[in-house]
Order: structure tokens, then sequence, then C-alpha cells
């Protein structure tokens, strides 16, 4: 038990001060900005922070000074400043939290937030590319061109936090960071309901946004949907205020956090593209909307170009592997470019968009399609579900629309966004870069008819309802995530209960653990059908879906041992791992490897063989 109190409470100080560090940076980079209270400062100013240490830890890796040094003198620096001058924060103000028994139900969803993102990690896509990457660039104090991952190269903000994270804590720190991300998307939207509704409808539009399974599944690993999430929350909430009081310095703060959040995910270039289109059309400031949405283009591009200008200078294509047909094919574009030679169906990508495209005329699709974005599966295929209050949101803001006009830009960016969120990538997770704003809508209307309501009840039985609703809205989330929590165990605090549960969860930890430990780094490993595995691989991990050693390559040969191991020398491979659980269908006759490999002590239900 003291193991793990000391596990937790070593792990919340990292994230705490980490969160107090990124706070600092983003006070003092928008003291000229006014806010409405302390509340909405802390938001804005964690968001911005975190956006300007990850493009500072950006800069370290292209000049290969990524040490742990130099990552421990940058997150220190703003904290020794806010100890050294206190008075130029005492002269800010202070917080200003929401109270009542409302706000204190948001724990709940927070609460197994947290508990999952102190697992060891295990989500598929963090263990697949996430973590390794940040796990190169922390090995090799640079940022590098990594051509056995599912992608080797792209926008990597979150990536670069989890290296300095890896670098000075551990990679449970990392998924803190994401978790963090998630806590200040919820105060972000507390925020927007206070400016442009009320502070219940903020604390409804939280909680619906934490009441999201699949939000919380991710915001606990070391993922980046959530953090870009944040980032285009944070770009819509500075476009409205900016219309709301026509400051220009909002409309910069707006483009900022729209770089910041095409740094994060090529889906942020939208809001790099659509918020100066918007601002062209605003009527906010009408003399100045071409300089006005020109300074935005310029704000944004110069946030992203350090990310863009590596991508470009690798591969030559800004959004390497997609839109090959434009850029060039590669090796990585097979299977997986919407736009590019071919889908994951194996169907044109065009015949699939106008498939799509058909599907929108067809009452019955459009219902199925609502229907997979709360059930598991659908058309994204994620087990982990949406909340029911998602289906509500369009009636809702478009009630809110009818009396609040400030809504309808929302709404028509919400149209764009989904017509390409549909056409090109129907993944749940891929609707989070608008979800909390339609949230801040719907729940806006969702007040206004509360308002109607409560005309009608005594105010003791309207705060019940209020307070009522709130555990609605979060308890699908919070049911989840706690039943996820609770079916992986008890929380691993020590090395041993670490490697305990990474052998549970994950069949071939045990092998790629014990090559670390006779090898160090001095091996490739070809694995099988586990991709998801690459970040536990101390040495070169080589297997994937996509890629120059994809699966399809060595498919071919699995019933072949003697062609096999040459094709395996061929890549460089020393050793060959595979699971015995996972058969994919495939001929796998293991058997009959020990004529052509060497056959190695493997721990649980594996083969390992070392490749003459």
């Amino acid at each position: 038990m003291a193991n793990l109190v000391v596990f937790v409470l070593l792990h919340l100080v990292e994230i705490t001060l980490f969160a107090l560090a990124a706070e600092t940076c983003g006070r003092l980079a928008s003291s000229r900005l006014s806010f409405r209270d302390g509340f909405e400062r802390s938001a804005v100013s964690c968001a911005l922070g975190l956006g300007i240490l990850s493009c500072c830890f950006n800069l370290l890796g292209l000049a290969g000074a990524l040490t742990r040094p130099a990552v421990l003198a940058l997150v220190a620096a703003p904290l020794l400043l806010r100890a050294a001058r206190p008075r130029i924060f005492r002269r800010l103000p202070r917080p200003d939290f929401p109270r009542g028994a409302g706000i204190a139900i948001l724990a709940l969803p927070l609460a197994a937030g947290l508990a999952w993102a102190l697992y060891p990690p295990t989500a598929f896509d963090s263990t697949l590319y996430h973590l390794p990457i940040a796990k190169a660039f922390a090995a090799r104090h640079a940022i590098v061109f990594l051509p056995d991952l599912r992608f080797p190269v792209g926008p990597q903000l979150f990536e670069l936090l989890y290296a300095g994270s890896l670098i000075v804590a551990d990679d449970v720190t990392a998924q803190l960071v994401h978790f963090l991300a998630l806590v200040v998307s919820a105060a972000a939207l507390v925020a927007w309901g206070r400016r442009f509704a009320t502070e219940r409808a903020g604390v409804w539009a939280a909680a619906a946004w934490l009441g999201n399974a699949l939000v919380l599944s991710v915001g606990g690993a070391a993922m980046v949907d959530v953090g870009l999430a944040l980032f285009c929350t944070m770009a819509l909430l500075s476009w409205e205020v900016w219309r709301e009081r026509g400051d220009v310095r909002w409309l910069t703060a707006s483009a900022a956090f729209a770089g910041f959040a095409a740094s994060t995910k090529y889906l942020g270039l939208f809001f790099v593209a659509a918020l100066p289109a918007a601002t062209l059309l605003s009527r906010a400031a009408s003399r100045r909307r071409l300089r006005n949405a020109a300074g935005f283009a310029a704000v944004a591009l110069l946030v992203l170009a350090p990310f863009y200008w590596r991508i470009v200078s690798e591969t030559g294509n800004p959004v390497f592997p997609y839109f090959s047909r434009w850029f060039g094919e590669n090796a990585w574009s097979e299977s997986l470019d919407p736009l590019g030679s071919a889908s994951a169906s194996g169907q044109p990508a065009g015949s699939v968009s106008a498939t799509r495209m058909r599907d929108l005329t067809d009452p019955r699709k459009i219902l199925e399609i609502a229907a997979s974005l709360v059930l598991p599966g659908g058309i994204s295929g994620a087990d982990t579900m949406l909340s029911p209050f998602v289906l509500l949101i369009p009636p809702l803001l478009l009630w809110r629309a009818q009396r609040d006009r400030r809504v309808r830009p929302l709404i028509w960016l919400g149209v764009a966004y989904g017509l390409c969120w549909f056409l090109a990538f129907p993944d749940k997770r891929f609707l989070f870069p608008m979800l909390p704003a339609w949230t801040a809508g719907a729940a806006a209307g969702m007040d206004d008819l509360a308002k109607r309501a409560a005309a009608r009840w005594a105010p003791a039985r309207s705060r019940l309802a209020s307070v009522l609703l709130i555990f609605l809205l979060v308890a699908p989330g919070a049911a989840f995530t706690a039943r996820v929590v609770r079916r992986h165990g008890p929380l691993p605090a020590t090395p041993a209960e670490r490697d305990a549960y990474l052998t549970r969860m994950l069949t071939v930890y045990p092998a790629l653990r014990s090559l670390n430990e006779r090898f160090g780094r001095d091996y490739v490993v070809y694995v099988l059908f586990r991709e998801n595995t690459a970040y536990f691989a101390d040495g070169r991990f080589l297997g994937d879906h996509f890629g120059p050693n994809r699966f399809a390559v060595v498919i071919p040969f699995l019933g072949d041992p003697p062609r096999l191991r040459e094709l395996l020398k061929s890549m460089g491979a020393t050793h060959l791992l595979i699971d015995r659980t996972e058969r994919k269908n495939f001929p796998i006759p293991i058997a009959a490897y020990a004529a052509a490999f060497r056959a190695l002590p493997s721990p649980g239900p594996t083969a390992l063989f070392e490749v003459p």
C-alpha cells in the first residue's frame, strides 16, 4: 500500500509542476488579453503554455539538444520566475472556480480518467506509434525520421511533450500530460458557458464532454486526440471572443491555437483554413476583414512552420503519407490514404467518397450513422462509445441559434467539418476537434429550455434538477471508465507489478523484455501481427500493416521458412517473434521453422527465433 501511495503522489506532483509551468508560460504570453475572470485566464493560459513548451522542445530537437538538462531547465525556468517575481502574478485575478454540488460531480469522470492514466500504457495507438516516436526522440536527443513506424514523420506536438516526459520521468507521466489536456478542455467549456451563456450551461457542457466514454479512454492514454480537441476548442473560443469584443489580440490567440492544432494532427489544418475564411465573412470589424484574415493565416502558418518544414524536407509531401496521388506514392499510403490510390476496403478512393455522399441522401443510412456514434462498432469500428447526448446536439444547437446569432458560425463550421469527416475519415475520435464546441452550444440551448421550465418550478427543485442532469451527463463516461479500471485489476506501483501487468495484457511483452535484457538495443526483431507492442522493444522493431516492411510483404512466405529467412535477412532482422495465439488465418508452420531458424527460449504463448 505504501508503494502505491508513493507512486500516485509522485506522479501527481510531477504533473502538477508541469501544469504550473505551462500555465505560467501561457500567462506571460497572454498578459495583454482581457479575460472575463481568473478561471478563464488559467484555462487559456495552460493550453497556450502546452503549445509553447512543445514548440520549444521542437526547436531543441531540431538542434539535437533535446537532453535532460535542457528539458529540466525549460520547465523549471517559468517556475523559478514565478517564485522570484510573485508580484507579476499577484496583480492578475485569481481563478474564480465554479461552486456547488454540480461541479463536484465532475470529479467522478475525472477520477476515473486519472486512474486509467496511472496504469502502464497499453492503448493500441499509444504503444503503436505515439510513445515509440517519443521514445526515439528521447533516446537520440533529436527529432528523427522513423521508417519502421506507421507514421515515420508528421505533426508531432504532443509526441514532443511525451518525449520530454520520458526524458525526465516515465511513460505514466506522459499519459498524465494528455490527461491534463482533458482537464483543461473541460475547464475551457465551463469558461465558454460563463462568457456566452451561464455558468450552469458551462458546467453542463463540461459534464457532457466528460460523459463520453471514448473521450475518457483516449484522454487517459498517451495519444493526441484530446490534445487536438483542446487546441481546436481554444481556437474557436478565442475566435468567438474576438467577434464579441473586436480585440484583434484574441484573433491572434485563435490563430496560435489553430497552429498548435495543425502541429498536433493533420485534422487541425481544417481550422487553419476555415477560421480565416470565417473571419473574411464575419461582420466583426468589417472594414478590416481582409487584413484580419491574412493576419490570422500568417500567425497560424508561423506556428506550424517548424513542424511542417521538417515533414516537407524529409518527404516532399506536407501531409505525408496522405494524398499520395498528388505528391507521389509511398510505402505508407497503401490502404491508408482516403484520397490516394486506394481505400482500406480496396476500392478506389473516389468511389468510396461517392458512396458515402449517396448515403447522406438516404434517411435510413443517416439513422445508422447516428446510431453508430453511440453504439460499439459502426462505421468507425471503435468499441468505445460516445455519449447518447451527441444525438441531441443538432436540435439543441438549432434551438440556440434562433436566439443567439453567435452560434450560427459554429453551426456552419460544424457542417463543413462534419462533411469532411464523413467523406474522408469517419472515425469517432476524429469528431473530437469540433465536439467540445458543439457541446458548448448545445448546453447553452439546453440552458434556454431549462430557464423556461424553471419559471414553473420552485428554486430548490430547479437546483436539484440541474444537479441530477449533471450526474446523468457524466454517468456514461464515468461508469465505462470505472468498469475498465476494475477489469484491469490493481494499479501496478512497482517494477515487478508493472511487468506482471504488461505480461497479462500483452502476450509478446515477456519475449521483448528478454531481448532487451540480453541484447539491449543491439537487435532487430520482426513481430508478426503484434504491431502495437513497438514501444516495448529497445531494439529496432519491424512489422506493421504499413511501411516498407509491412505484413503484406511477409505473408506470402510464411509457409516457406527458407525463403522467409532470406527475406528477413534482407530487412536486417536478427530475430522473428510469433504470437502462437494469433494466426490471422495464415499458415504459420512454427514446427517447421526450426530447420531454417534457430529456436530460442520464449516465455508465454510465443515463438522466438534467431535469424541465422
